[in-house]
Order: structure tokens, then sequence, then C-alpha cells
């Protein structure tokens, strides 16, 4: 659980914040939910269950129904330095 996934966007008053809840049986991951309040986004994912934003399903890059697959070279990666 995180309560408050995007600390310092939090703290600096930025909008791109949300909370984290994910779930392991066995040390493998089973579910994760994350729900964003500034933007109203709601994600949910459940083993073997698929993916969902806000209840409509959505699709990774190796399911069937993508169209083009993300490589790390055509990806956006960011990571948070914390407070500076």
């Amino acid at each position: 659980i995180d309560p408050v996934d995007g600390t310092t966007n939090f703290a600096s008053g930025g909008p791109l914040t949300c909370v984290s809840i994910g779930l392991c049986d066995e040390g493998r991951p089973v579910m994760g939910v994350a729900f964003a309040p500034a933007t109203r986004e709601l994600y949910l994912s459940i083993r073997g269950k698929g993916a969902y934003r806000n209840g409509q399903r959505i699709y990774g890059s190796d399911d069937s129904e993508t169209s083009t697959a993300k490589t790390l070279s055509n990806s956006v990666v960011c990571f948070e330095f914390g407070y500076a």
C-alpha cells in the first residue's frame, strides 16, 4: 500500500499523485489498484482477468489486441529523485 504514490508531486502541489495498492500471494503479484484523485482515474488489474481503467478494458503490449508493441527505445521512462 502506498497512500501517496508521487510524494514529491503531492508535497509541491502537483496533481499527479495516486493511491496504490497491490496484493501478492506467496510473493507473486495477484492484483493491483491505483486511484488518481486529480484525474479521477481508477486502474485495476487482476491476474488472469485483465486490466481496466475506469471500468474499460485496457491492453498491454503483449496482448493480441494491441496494435504495436512498445520497447524501451520508444517509451517514456521516468523516475523520482525525491526531495531536492
